[in-house]
């Protein structure tokens, strides 16, 4: 009978060995500890949120967590609360998630075979896997559900700062060179479908789909792409094109800065007069990164927008410092380097409020287009500010994600829920205008969206219009 017993356990699939039930009393201490280093810890609780929404939200977790749940439920439940919160680097990190649960999660066939992006708030197929669909279809329903609805109906799991619904369909899309696409967890765990959807197209054909598994899926795919391949530069006669997919120069093999030196130094040995940055789909990473670009194009004085920072909490709790981890002793105790501002915060001692930009005497001379998107909010987000304000460069492209009214970053605590194993990403300093400012990224100089039919052609609309209008010759 016991051997028995165990050749079922061996035949069950992962997904179903997962489902292991955590008690409610469990979640629902989960929930409280999570809330009271939300209210300890982080500096922008409800800053772009009405309290009692966000209380009336918590209060909802925990109705929620009212009778046992798996952990991939409470995953789900935990996504959908911190979301509300409206901070770009407060969220479920799956790369930071124990025990393999995002894994878990993809290992069975629950994942669209094509890579996808979202443009006129449609679903277009960028890359597929499958013979049952080409690449450049136009999905319309998936197991007859309009597409717009599952956009809508997943946004409520993604993280973004303010109201930047643009940045979360950006994060919707699901790319073959990520190792984790939200799309891709939180899909199967909203929806639940497994083996097969019905897709049904713009031209209103009805296709049969086969899901895959993340293991198939990559197999029949180019790979995750490596940080490296995420910088390139072109030098054409009248411009240079220099492409910057990310600001995670912790994770490059290579060095950032001396690249960049010697990249600007051809610039200026070629004597080329127009230079083009591309940002475009680059969420952020090092700030010393923004810094190094603002001064390579200060060819002027400049200022920052004027910002403090704060930080809301003195010494970290000792009933929560064994379920938090981060990089630095220095973050469990800031007395030692911060003072206080009012009753609710602290603030840097050293950090100035006004800023300025000295003029750099060996900035680049030419003419400087940064092109920008949804995607740009946290380093990307400062640097397309800092040459809006400055006008340091022609912004091109759309919103960037992101918001005026402030955000997080620079050092964070990394939480683990001791019951789910759960792990949430808390920031613990917060950057806030010293005004009121709208809750809207920044602007570009030239809005030019991203079309359909620009997509389905595999034109790059925003760089041609620069390339064809706006390049001076050498």
């Amino acid at each position: 009978m016991k051997k028995l017993f165990a050749l079922i356990l061996i035949s069950l699939p992962m997904w179903c060995m997962a489902q292991k039930m955590i008690p409610a009393t469990a979640l629902q201490s989960d929930a409280s500890l999570l809330w009271q280093s939300l209210n300890e810890l982080h500096p922008g609780m409800y800053r772009h949120v009405d309290t009692t929404d966000l209380v009336s939200g918590y209060e909802k977790l925990l109705e929620e967590f009212s009778v046992d749940r798996t952990q991939e439920e409470a995953f789900k439940n935990f996504s959908e609360f911190v979301v509300k919160i409206k901070c770009g680097h407060t969220y479920l990190n799956p790369f930071n998630q124990p025990s393999k649960l995002i894994d878990s999660i993809i290992a069975d066939p629950v994942l669209l075979p094509f890579s996808f992006r979202i443009i006129e708030n449609k679903i277009i197929v960028d890359s597929s896997r499958t013979e049952k669909i080409n690449s450049s279809a136009i999905i319309k329903c998936i197991n007859d559900i309009p597409v717009a609805t599952i956009i809508d109906s997943l946004s409520h799991y993604v993280k973004a700062d303010g109201n930047r619904m643009a940045k979360k369909k950006k994060n919707l899309e699901v790319s073959f060179g990520s190792k984790y696409n939200y799309f891709d967890y939180y899909f199967p765990l909203i929806y639940g479908f497994r083996d097969s959807v019905s897709v049904e197209l713009e031209d209103g054909d009805i296709v049969s789909v086969p899901l895959f598994d993340k293991k198939l899926r990559d197999s029949k795919g180019l790979g995750t792409i490596s940080y490296d391949d995420m910088w390139s530069y072109t030098l054409e006669e009248n411009y240079a094109y220099l492409k910057l997919g990310t600001f995670v120069t912790w994770k490059m093999t290579f060095d950032w800065e001396s690249y960049l030196d010697n990249f600007f130094i051809e610039l200026d040995r070629r004597k080329i007069k127009n230079l083009i940055i591309d940002i475009r789909d680059n969420e952020g990473g090092l700030t010393e990164l923004t810094d190094y670009l603002t001064k390579k194009l200060a060819k002027n004085k400049g200022k920052l927008v004027p910002r403090r920072k704060y930080l809301a909490y003195r010494k970290v709790s000792d009933n929560l410092r064994p379920h938090l981890s981060t990089w630095s002793k220095w973050f469990y105790n800031v007395t030692l380097w911060t003072k206080k501002y009012d009753d609710h915060y602290r603030t840097p001692r050293f950090s100035k409020v006004e800023k300025t930009i000295k003029k750099n005497s060996k900035a680049y001379e030419g003419e400087t287009f940064l092109l920008i998107n949804e995607a740009n909010s946290s380093a990307t987000f400062i640097l397309a500010e800092n040459c809006k304000v400055n006008n340091y460069a022609t912004l091109v492209g759309t919103e960037t994600g992101g918001t005026k009214m402030g955000i997080t970053g620079g050092q964070i605590f990394f939480l683990t829920l001791p019951n789910t194993k759960i792990e949430i990403d808390i920031p613990l300093i917060g950057s806030y205008p010293t005004t009121d400012l709208p809750d809207e990224g920044i602007l570009p100089d030239i809005s030019i969206p991203v079309t359909l039919n620009d997509f389905r052609l595999k034109i790059d609309s925003q760089l041609e219009y620069i390339i064809e209008n706006l390049i001076v010759e050498n």
